[in-house]
């Protein structure tokens, strides 16, 4: 039997996806406030430590269109956020 068959493996991934879902609405809830505040871009932020993937390194301080779709989290535990431009 693997980890995520087993019941501490379901809790683990229950939790990996409260997360991603919560950081998910955060994002979203962030990009609808900055398009109703009449901000056209969100820059897109890391958390700046060891743990940012390669991905996420990438993207850190790239500015977005609030009209494109969200792409925050952008995989599995992903802690990345927008931050609305003036």
């Amino acid at each position: 039997m693997s980890f995520w068959e087993t019941l501490e493996g379901v809790l683990a991934r229950f939790n990996d996806l409260a997360h991603d879902f919560t950081w998910s609405v955060m994002n979203v809830t962030m990009a609808s406030l900055a398009m109703e505040l009449g901000m056209d871009e969100l820059r897109w932020v890391t958390m700046g430590d060891e743990r940012v993937c390669p991905l996420c390194r990438e993207m850190e301080g790239i500015h977005l269109v609030t009209e494109l779709p969200i792409v925050i989290p952008a995989h599995v535990l992903c802690r990345c956020h927008f931050e609305p431009v003036a």
